[in-house]
Order: C-alpha cells, then sequence, then structure tokens
C-alpha cells in the first residue's frame, strides 16, 4: 500500500505520468490491496483451503478497483446523494482519476464517465464470477450490485 501511496504523491506531482496503467497500478496497490488482503485474512483465519482463498483475493482485488473507479466516477460527478463531496478535488489536486485518465486518453465529459462506468461494471462482473460458487452468492451479489448500481451514477450525468 506505500508503494501504491507513493506512486499517487508522485502523480500529483507530476513525477509519475497519469496513465491507464499507472493509475490501475496505483488502485491495486492501494484499495484493491486493502480490500484483497483483508478477504484472504478472513478465509485463512477461517481455514479455508487455498483455492478459496484465491478466489477471494481475486475477487476483492477486481472489487477494490471498482471501487476506486465508482469513487472516482463520484468525485468527478459530484453528489452528496452518492455519499461524497461537491466534487472536483481529484482534477484541482491532480490526483490520480479515472475520468481523467480516460479524458487524457481523448474520451470527452460524459463519455469519460460512461466509459469508467463500464470499466467499473466489468471488474464488478469479473469479482462476482470469482464468487459464483459460493452458497450465499444471490446474497452476495445483491450487496454488491447494490453499491455498483449503474443506473444511480448515469442520473447525474
Amino acid at each position: 500500500m506505500c508503494d501504491g501511496e507513493s506512486m499517487d504523491f508522485c502523480t500529483q506531482r507530476r513525477r509519475v505520468e497519469m496513465t491507464m496503467e499507472n493509475y490501475l497500478e496505483i488502485a491495486k496497490k492501494k484499495t484493491a490491496a486493502l480490500i484483497s488482503t483483508s478477504i484472504s485474512i478472513a478465509a485463512i483465519s477461517e481455514k479455508m483451503n487455498e483455492e478459496v482463498v484465491g478466489r477471494l483475493s481475486r475477487a476483492g482485488e477486481k472489487l477494490g478497483i471498482a471501487f476506486q473507479i465508482r469513487d472516482d466516477i463520484v468525485n468527478a460527478i459530484g453528489s452528496y446523494d452518492l455519499g461524497k463531496r461537491p466534487g472536483g478535488d481529484d482534477s484541482k489536486f491532480n490526483r490520480p482519476n479515472i475520468v481523467t485518465v480516460l479524458q487524457l486518453q481523448g474520451s470527452e465529459g460524459k463519455k469519460a464517465i460512461e466509459e469508467g462506468i463500464e470499466m467499473m461494471s466489468g471488474m464488478v462482473r469479473d469479482a462476482l464470477d470469482e464468487l459464483s460458487s459460493f452458497e450465499k452468492i444471490d446474497y452476495i451479489r445483491k450487496i454488491i450490485s447494490s453499491y455498483f448500481d449503474e443506473s444511480q451514477l448515469r442520473k447525474y450525468l
């Protein structure tokens, strides 16, 4: 996590370029690592087998990246309803943000946000695939789908 925070800091100081590759690396090392490690530790403490721990770890990584993307989108659109400040401070302080990265790649305004939503949804689908064989998948899917609800984000576009 410290390495990811260092990359984040260097990006803000314009020492590391804000590219998709760097954005994903920062997200993996920070948010995704936190969620993936937390889930893995819980699985290990419950003496789950290595395959299950691996699936949970991969799902946690995907959910962590999805969480970061969602947070970035909420910051870009600004919404108290979605649990965030009015927005725009990531771009103001040159913080790594998926919308900014997509804009730097040539997508404009709402298109960049739409692409971010699609990316988030892809990560969520991948995570749910990893979790599909778990006993309580219907409940898990309901909770995850509620948090990562595309329609809630799109209504602010």
